[in-house]
């Protein structure tokens, strides 16, 4: 079995397979501080709840964007699973990265690209909802050849709380219609209704300089939400990159 791991800024998304079948999945808060101890207490916890039996993952591959974690990863992977940490990285991932530099792509657009490619195929386009909604595309030829990054959900919605005076907090659900009757429908509005605007746009902007029509798959915990107000996401894929994490992994150790 394999544990894959993909640290974001504000959650960690983990998952087991068992050759390319998934069989557990789960998201937990990303502590930057975290020690070695408590990711392979934390993780192993989980995999308890889950029905996994620890003793079975015989590897361990990590996704971060939080770079002062890798080493507290490498440590926990080697005490809790007598693994060597194997770390995704743009160079080893098996995709011409047309990107300047190359090193500077994040480790889950990485990851999102590949699973994406096997998935579809290439032209085809990823957008991914995090602390940061990132958008990546490949071209016909199956490059990576860059993107865009704009606000996430929740990011937008925290910036708005923390800077104005009168606007309130509200819980993050789809909005039923995009002419909101409350301050509370008119924020959700803006939020869910406007990142699907900016999605739509980029997203026909960049199948223009692909000069294809290319698919459009979404990924990302808040992914079903907001996809649910575009009108250009072909398909919404919750663990895409999770099996991202596990092809690159599996065509490194082969």
């Amino acid at each position: 079995m394999l544990l894959t791991v993909d640290v974001g800024n504000t959650s960690t998304h983990a998952g087991v397979f068992d050759d390319d079948r998934l069989v557990a999945s789960f998201r937990f808060a990303t502590e930057a501080r975290a020690s070695a101890d408590a990711l392979g207490l934390y993780l192993c916890g989980l995999l308890d709840l889950n029905g996994v039996d620890r003793r079975r993952v015989d590897g361990v591959s990590l996704a971060t964007v939080v770079p002062p974690l890798r080493r507290r990863y490498e440590e926990m992977a080697e005490r809790y699973f007598s693994s060597e940490l194997h770390v995704l990285a743009a160079e080893d991932c098996g995709i011409p990265i047309d990107y300047e530099p190359p090193s500077s792509v994040g480790a889950d657009r990485i990851a999102n690209a590949v699973a994406a490619k096997a998935r579809v195929g290439a032209p085809v386009i990823i957008v991914d909802f995090g602390t940061a909604t990132t958008l990546d595309a490949l071209d016909a030829r199956g490059h990576y050849v860059g993107g865009a990054i704009t606000l996430g959900p929740e990011s937008t919605l925290a910036g708005l709380y923390g800077r104005t005076a009168q606007l309130p907090m509200v819980d993050l659900t789809e909005p039923s219609r995009a002419i909101g009757r409350s301050t509370q429908e008119s924020i959700r509005s803006g939020v869910i209704h406007g990142l699907a605007g900016i999605i739509d746009g980029l997203v026909r902007r960049f199948r223009s300089e692909l000069r294809a029509q290319a698919p459009t798959l979404a990924t990302g915990g808040l992914a079903p939400m907001v996809v649910s107000a575009c009108e250009t996401v072909s398909d919404v894929v919750l663990d895409l990159t999770l099996q991202g994490i596990r092809m690159v992994y599996e065509a490194r150790t082969r």
